[in-house]
């Protein structure tokens, strides 16, 4: 994958006919986005607070390399066009298929990468009334209550979770037991995000402590950027259905190919 996203930006720049080699052009063209990926990868780590090791700074400079190299690859293409809109116009519905793809395949590995090497799992004992800390998140456990829904009782957890920012945000995980078949399932809370996606999980009830209320096992998670796996993933598949829509592609173009290709 490493190679693969090293050189998908300067595979689409190669024209076989010409007679620069690989090396040359990548000296030639891509000078500017290795760069610009260079300088924007420490901003990137800080910015989603991610540990800087090596593995983070490689995904995140591969990703980096290969979006701003495709966008630079756009502005490449506008830059005889009389007005921007008229030259995104001109270009085909398979460049822009491929691009899409391209930035899509970028951020689903970014994706996988900090979800791989930055997550964050916490498994404890807390009482109501008590807090954790874990990747810079306040986790203060308010209470448990009861809850009955349509065909289930459940013990319905409060969870206050402060951010780093002191942004606030309320959790309610659930225990469920289903009335039909006395089966008991745990309902996670998910506080999601862009950039992140806070789980709470609840185990058993625990004996309690002396002094303090009944305790429970909880499972914590902090997943960096897991949102970017789908998102990738999404724009991949926009990608390949735009690139088929190319006229070129056509049932009509293909035949008209093959009938010049005959009598040729």
């Amino acid at each position: 994958m490493f190679c693969v996203l090293l050189l998908l930006p300067v595979g689409v720049q190669l024209q076989w006919h010409d007679k620069f080699s690989l090396t040359q052009l990548f000296i030639l063209w891509a000078k500017k986005p290795l760069i610009a990926s260079l300088a924007f990868t420490p901003l990137l780590v800080l910015a989603l607070s991610l540990p800087f090791s090596i593995q983070t700074l490689l995904a995140t400079w591969l990703g980096l390399w290969v979006i701003i190299s495709t966008l630079m690859d756009i502005r490449h293409k506008l830059r005889n066009a009389r007005s921007p809109w008229q030259g995104l116009q001109s270009l085909r519905a398979s460049y822009w298929g491929m691009c899409i793809a391209h930035i899509g395949l970028a951020v689903s590995v970014m994706g996988i990468a900090f979800t791989s090497l930055a997550s964050e799992q916490k498994d404890l004992r807390l009482a109501p009334g008590q807090s954790t800390n874990m990747a810079g998140y306040q986790f203060n456990f308010e209470s448990v209550e009861q809850a009955q829904g349509p065909n289930y009782t459940a013990e319905h957890a409060v969870f206050r979770v402060l951010a780093p920012n002191a942004e606030l945000y309320i959790m309610r995980p659930e225990k469920r037991t289903y009335l039909a078949s006395n089966q008991v399932m745990t309902e996670a809370a998910i506080w999601p995000g862009f950039t992140r996606d806070i789980y709470v999980s609840m185990g058993e009830a625990l004996q309690p402590e002396l002094g303090n209320a009944s305790a429970w096992s909880l499972r914590l998670h902090v997943k960096p950027a897991v949102r970017w796996i789908w998102l990738g993933a999404l724009l991949m598949a926009l990608g390949a259905i735009i690139a088929v829509l190319d006229k070129r592609y056509s049932h009509r173009s293909i035949s008209k190919y093959s009938t010049e290709k005959a009598s040729a």
